[in-house]
């Protein structure tokens, strides 16, 4: 009688969940650098040397990523299902991110731009009073 030989797929799968979520942490990750442009202007040279820094250290910190998951061994689907995890989230939760900033910006810059005014206008009269 033959024995039958039974195959999981649970490494691989789960291999392909590790790359899912190294893909989710690159996207929030991403998302810093995302929230910082659009809070604060930045110069175009800035915005260059914040993507650099972005890239090479997403690189770096991918490249640890993989050896650690993979048992030493650089796979090329960690790589690409990284990136579509990346995608997933710039699509879905990254928009949605960015909505709830955009909703809760407004608000928040009237009441700085408020307490601005607030103190050049205190400062403008202590000058006055002063001279």
């Amino acid at each position: 009688m033959m024995e039958s030989m039974e195959y999981t797929y649970t490494p691989g799968l789960f291999s392909l969940l590790q790359a899912l979520a190294a893909g989710l942490a690159l996207g929030l990750y991403y998302d810093v650098f995302r929230l910082l442009r659009r809070l604060f202007r930045f110069s175009a040279f800035s915005v260059a040397m914040q993507d650099i820094l972005f890239w090479c250290s997403a690189a770096v910190g991918l490249f640890f990523v993989c050896l650690r998951w993979n048992a030493d061994v650089i796979r090329v689907y960690f790589v690409f299902f990284t990136l579509i995890g990346w995608l997933l989230y710039l699509l879905t939760a990254g928009q949605m991110v960015f909505w709830l900033v955009d909703s809760v910006k407004k608000p928040i810059c009237r009441i700085f731009e408020k307490i601005r005014e607030a103190i050049i206008h205190t400062v403008r009269r202590f000058y006055q009073i002063i001279k």
